[in-house]
């Protein structure tokens, strides 16, 4: 077992963060207690170090083609555009500036679109 595991004496190093820890710990608390969710954004401090218990209220589920799921775009772009009120990749301005791989997914998806809706209107023509 020793061979797995090094005991050591820590005493030390934790009463140094028992102030700190303390203090932390009566602010997490405070905001457990509260009726409701804070009036926060939702972001990475919703899952980090562990996922809040307001999670799914506050992070509704977002579309298949949501601006977030673009390949290697930035987190700043992506709230550029929540904030413009761009939510799918296919109403993404083309002007609004992105890399070379997420231009082209913009592309393929708004293709997509109107292949599809294309489609859906030769079929409704021809009843």
């Amino acid at each position: 077992m020793r061979q797995f595991f090094r005991i050591r004496n820590l005493t030390r190093r934790v009463k140094k963060l028992q102030h700190d820890l303390t203090f932390r710990l009566r602010a997490f608390f405070s905001v457990l207690n509260q009726p409701k969710a804070p009036n926060l954004a939702p972001g990475p401090h919703c899952t980090d170090p562990v996922t809040c218990e307001f999670f799914d209220p506050c992070n509704p589920p977002r579309p298949d083609d949501h601006v977030g799921y673009l390949p290697r775009i930035q987190a700043s772009a992506v709230e550029e555009l929540v904030e413009m009120g761009v939510e799918c990749i296919r109403d993404i301005p083309d002007d609004f500036p992105v890399s070379r791989m997420c231009h082209f997914v913009c592309e393929t998806r708004r293709e997509i679109r109107r292949t599809t809706f294309g489609m859906m209107m030769r079929r409704l023509m021809q009843r």
